[in-house]
């Protein structure tokens, strides 16, 4: 997940997995660096890797949970 700051996943009420982000990143600039998003809205590919990489997380968070509830059910 250190890749991934100053965005972490944030799961809905609704169940599904939104993006949130520190607000007091020191990182954060409105000169340098790079774009978050394009001038049609879309994830600049700084943003896109990042939102790749939290969906990737929390695919793997949710397999590996689902392994553990599997093996404590049948005694693994």
């Amino acid at each position: 997940m250190i890749r991934a700051y100053p965005f972490f996943p944030v799961e809905e009420q609704d169940g599904q997995f939104g993006v949130g982000f520190d607000a007091d990143y020191e990182g954060w600039s409105t000169i340098d660096g790079d774009r978050l998003f394009q001038d049609d809205g879309s994830p600049a590919p700084v943003l896109a890797d990042r939102l790749e990489l939290l969906q990737w997380c929390v695919t793997e968070t949710q397999r590996t949970q689902t392994s553990r509830r599997s093996c404590s059910v049948s005694a693994c």
